[in-house]
């Protein structure tokens, strides 16, 4: 199973202006918490998934790259803007990890390329995400694994927003449980979970998904 490789908050501050999201900078311990915990908790889902060759789609400052980098022979990230990750696998020496730019609704790879694809929390900033799912599921090779974060836009997120004093970014389209009806008729769902807590939608703030490409079909 992958494990976490958390990176240090003293290495993104050293990245200054090109780090955007700040979540795993702030100072406040506990919403830093949240947000390394529940990648942690969708690296799990991948135990027994094969990870030879992984694609981190929307990888943003990387905050999956070293993790990634662990556990596969070889991961390639893609974003619009890639100057962040590109900056960080050069300042943590990741070898195995190729970053470039491309946007998911025309991915520059070949058919059944990937065994697993990662997109923590990015779904749900694609305005028209449907041509997007078709790419994932071209990209990903038969049998293998589509792994996915996702807001749940609940009453307790917006709760949490307005403590830790965060807004509601104007590039959330959709909710978790959007995307997975997206996902599903294509991209069976094979396992969910909820975090923080682990037993219902409604008192948790993300949603993690495992979708399966049919090895047919």
């Amino acid at each position: 199973m992958p494990r976490l490789h958390p990176i240090p908050r003293s290495t993104l501050e050293r990245m200054g202006d090109l780090v955007h999201q700040r979540i795993y900078t702030t100072p406040n311990p506990v919403v830093r918490w949240i947000f390394w915990s529940r990648l942690a908790r969708l690296l799990q889902l991948a135990e027994g998934a094969r990870l030879d060759r992984v694609l981190d789609c929307g990888c943003g400052e990387g905050a999956l790259l070293p993790s990634l980098s662990a556990a596969a022979r070889e991961v390639v990230a893609i974003d619009v803007d890639v100057r962040a990750a590109e900056r960080l696998v050069r300042e943590l020496g990741l070898k195995n990890v190729a970053v470039r730019p491309a946007r998911i609704e025309a991915l520059p790879f070949a058919d059944g390329s990937f065994d697993a694809i990662f997109s923590a929390d990015v779904l749900e900033h694609i305005p028209v995400l449907e041509p997007g799912i078709v790419e994932l599921r071209r990209v990903l090779a038969p049998g293998g694994s589509l792994f996915v974060s996702a807001p749940t836009e609940n009453l307790l997120y917006a709760v949490g927003r307005k403590v830790f004093g965060f807004q509601k970014p104007a590039d959330h389209y959709r909710t978790a449980r959007d995307i997975e009806a997206l996902l599903a008729p294509t991209l069976p769902i094979s396992a969910k979970r909820y975090f923080p807590v682990d037993v219902a939608e409604a008192i948790s703030a993300f949603v993690l998904l495992r979708a399966v490409r049919p090895v047919s079909g």
